[in-house]
């Protein structure tokens, strides 16, 4: 066997959310979202493409290039 030569990192999780620390979760599950809640940022998608897209459009909210509120939601929004 081999050793791997890639340092171990910490596993990040919604719970390590402080004044300081942001988190944006990327999860594979049943469907493609994106959701904030409480602070954390949540981007699912149903297969590794779908998580991409969902990703993406993420990303446009960030970058000013979409306004689909994101940042903001309260509740969960399906990516359509």
């Amino acid at each position: 066997t081999r050793e791997s030569t890639v340092p171990s990192s910490p596993v990040i999780t919604c719970e390590n959310i402080s004044q300081n620390q942001r988190v944006i979760l990327l999860n594979l599950t049943n469907r493609t979202s994106v959701n904030a809640e409480n602070g954390c940022i949540i981007v699912e998608g149903s297969s590794l493409d779908e998580l991409i897209r969902a990703s993406d459009r993420l990303s446009y909210e960030i970058l000013g290039i979409t306004n689909a509120g994101v940042l903001g939601w309260s509740k969960p929004v399906q990516i359509q």
